[in-house]
């Protein structure tokens, strides 16, 4: 009788020593990387871009305007149909797409940028798990190069973010360009 009460002393001792071991562990060995991954979470941010505004003439015929386009992504965790994908985006390889989708451990993989409305439609019918889609606002110029001299061009800065360039484009970039929200 004596001996199952030594025994469950030394049971609950040899638990209380294993799980001081694992919090000594974790408050030492792995705080710092545990703190860094906390402050990830907590401290990261997403720049919302603002939609660009319009350069218009007086006769109110428009010089340079936006046309809605979308940002093709995919979450390789869910992702499995590459073929269907393939035949749905004719400009990419199975190989490219294969490589790009397998053995990452993101969550997020941009796949093509500024598809038209209709081709967002004709991929969203197939119903592809763990495809996505993002507005992707897209300069659109009526008269093409006839005025760009006088209007200039949009680009992107060392950033990868819509920056004006020349002409009006740069001129009122402080005021077409609007600003950004954060997430």
């Amino acid at each position: 009788m004596k001996w199952r009460f030594y025994a469950l002393q030394l049971f609950f001792v040899v638990l209380v020593v294993i799980i001081l071991l694992r919090l000594s562990y974790w408050q030492i060995i792995a705080a710092p990387g545990l703190k860094s991954q906390a402050q990830f979470q907590r401290l990261t941010s997403i720049l919302l871009p603002s939609r660009r505004g319009e350069i218009i003439s007086s006769d109110t015929f428009p010089l340079v305007t936006n046309q809605d386009s979308y940002l093709l992504y995919a979450n390789p965790q869910q992702f499995t149909d590459f073929q269907s994908l393939t035949s749905l985006l004719s400009s990419s390889t199975s190989a490219t797409l294969v490589a790009k989708l397998s053995g990452t451990k993101a969550f997020w993989i941009a796949l093509a940028h500024n598809l038209s409305p209709q081709r967002k439609d004709q991929i969203d019918q197939a119903k592809l798990p763990g495809i996505g889609f993002e507005p992707e606002p897209q300069r659109f110029y009526p008269d093409a190069s006839v005025s760009a001299h006088l209007l200039g061009f949009v680009g992107q800065d060392e950033n990868g973010l819509p920056k004006g360039y020349f002409g009006l484009e740069g001129y009122y970039y402080r005021h077409l360009s609007g600003s950004r929200g954060k997430l």
